[in-house]
């Protein structure tokens, strides 16, 4: 019984661990803010920047708009 209760809890703390590890950015055309990102209030105005700042796994909403990325792959 105290086996399965340790591994019980070893799979929560690895699901907290893997869900802390991503990353929720914000990108929003009108956003006023401190453009962190972080939230709407403080969205990124550009796909780019969002683009640049994400890694894998990582999530980025995109408000209403057109947003054209004008990222060039590197080589």
């Amino acid at each position: 019984m105290k086996i399965n209760l340790l591994y019980v809890n070893l799979l929560i703390l690895f699901c907290i661990l893997d869900l802390t590890a991503q990353k929720k950015y914000y990108v929003k055309l009108d956003a006023v803010g401190s453009k962190s990102g972080l939230n709407w209030s403080n969205a990124f105005t550009s796909l780019d920047s969002a683009l640049k700042i994400s890694s894998t796994n990582d999530t980025i909403w995109i408000a209403n708009g057109v947003y054209l990325p004008t990222m060039k792959s590197g080589g």
